[in-house]
């Protein structure tokens, strides 16, 4: 199942003091926002979130450093993080539900769509 991470959790992570910018933050950048039926609790899916923080990471650090004058450890920390966003999206495509539950499982997550 997918983890969760939650509006106010990730005021914390994001350094921001207000839920309105941590909103603003995850428009920006893409990530959807979820709130289950009958709950006013808003979430996002952790990989999501993740995947577009690091990415957002890595952009300024090349943004500031450039590639030339980047430290050693920071260039082979962003060829690790290429190298495991390559992985995870070839997981993903290879991905194909074999049994009746799977399938339907699959088709209501494909349904979803963010609460704003």
């Amino acid at each position: 199942m997918f983890e969760r991470i939650y509006i106010k959790e990730l005021t914390t992570k994001l350094n921001c003091k207000d839920i309105r910018s941590v909103k603003r933050w995850c428009d920006k950048n893409g990530v959807a926002m979820l709130c289950d039926a009958g709950s006013n609790k808003k979430y996002v899916i952790k990989e999501e979130f993740e995947e577009k923080y690091m990415s957002q990471s890595v952009q300024y650090i090349q943004r500031k450093y450039g590639n030339s004058k980047l430290p050693e450890f920071l260039q082979s920390t962003l060829n690790v993080f290429s190298e495991y966003q390559q992985v995870r999206r070839e997981k993903t495509k290879e991905y194909k539900p074999q049994g009746e539950y799977e399938k339907e499982f699959l088709s209501i997550l494909q349904n979803l769509t963010p609460t704003l």
